[in-house]
């Protein structure tokens, strides 16, 4: 009985591939499972075959203890088998919740062929402390399955658990299973699209936040759109309006008629200017005589408006006595000359001079 279990667990370990460093969960090369008595033989089989039907992500196996420590970011994964059924692409990563995968390293058609062991470097702000380092397999050749595998580590590269951080990398592809795409067996020379390498190609980028001794920050729910907002009513513009006519044309008023020439004002004629007074003849010497003696005359014969009305030139002038008339609006007004002086003609005037 003893030698059948021994045959089925050589075989066992024949069938397949495991990952023996870090040591997987329940991996017999983890003293921890060895000495808990927790090692499960069948860890090389793919996901959702008998005899054990592990389950997508990790086998099913929840984290344990951490089982391995590396002092800096870079990972390095060791597998262990000989049935590699032709190669295929491989993925390796971490996980802070064994919920969101990140992708750093990839290898396509040629995974188990040129190696058995491959490094990959965390982020360089990746906090430090405890995380999860996977790797999952799709063979070439065979039956169509997907292999994954889970390991609890410890990194020390000098970053707090607590540091908050966005990780980059690339999304995990998961196919062969119930639900998800199916990649055929296929040969080394075939194209991208016959390989599954298009489906690779595909995988979007993605950033792993996390936070709180490594733990990744949870997104909040989905946000619920408030209901289809109902437009208001549709606003009825008001009637046409009426432009504003323009006023129709002014009719300008006829023209305007320019008065006749306006006659100028013609001036005056040339006033003719009275012909030159003729002072009077020279008076009597007796006249000067009693004028030298003071005899003075009435104070009205000094200014005196002739009664009648006499014909005469304007500024017409003539000795009288011993002063002087002047014609004035056609009157003869008289005045005496100075005391003194007497009244006689000097050519066609008259002036008062001394004797």
């Amino acid at each position: 009985m003893k030698i059948i279990y021994i045959l089925a667990y050589l075989l066992g370990i024949n069938c397949h591939i495991s990952m023996i460093n870090p040591p997987s969960r329940r991996n017999q090369a983890s003293p921890y499972y060895v000495s808990q008595g927790l090692v499960n033989y069948n860890l090389r089989s793919p996901l959702n075959v008998s005899p054990d039907f592990f389950t997508f992500p990790c086998k099913g196996f929840t984290p344990g203890p951490s089982v391995s420590t590396f002092n800096g970011n870079n990972i390095q994964v060791t597998l262990e088998g000989t049935a590699v059924h032709g190669g295929g692409h491989c993925q390796f990563g971490v996980s802070y919740d064994d919920s969101e995968f990140l992708v750093l390293k990839t290898v396509l058609n040629s995974c188990l062929l040129d190696s058995m062991t491959y490094n990959f470097d965390l982020p360089e702000n990746a906090p430090g402390g405890k995380m999860t380092v996977f790797w999952t397999w799709v063979n070439r050749v065979g039956n169509r399955e997907y292999y994954m595998e889970c390991a609890d580590v410890t990194v020390n590269n000098g970053n707090s658990p607590n540091k908050f951080a966005e990780l980059k990398g690339t999304e995990l592809l998961v196919v062969n299973l119930p639900g998800y795409s199916i990649i055929p067996e296929w040969n080394p020379s075939d194209s991208a699209d016959q390989d599954g390498r298009t489906l690779f190609y595909a995988r979007k980028e993605m950033v792993l936040t996390v936070n709180n001794n490594g733990e990744k920050v949870e997104l909040p729910e989905k946000v619920e759109l408030p209901e289809k907002v109902e437009r208001p009513e549709k606003v009825e513009r008001p009637e046409k309006v009426e432009r504003v006519k323009k006023p129709e044309k002014v009719e300008l008023p006829e023209k305007v008629e320019r008065p006749e020439k306006v006659e100028r004002v013609k001036k005056p004629e040339k006033v003719e200017r009275p012909e030159k007074v003729e002072r009077p003849e020279k008076v009597e010497r007796q006249e000067r005589v009693e004028r030298q003696k003071g005899i003075k005359k009435n104070k009205k014969e000094r200014f005196e408006i002739l009664p009648e009305l006499t014909t005469c030139n304007l500024g017409e002038m003539k000795c009288k006595n011993s002063g002087f008339n002047t014609c004035v609006n056609n009157n003869w007004v008289y005045r005496d000359c100075a005391a003194g002086t007497y009244c006689k003609k000097n050519g066609n005037s008259i002036i008062c001079d001394y004797t």
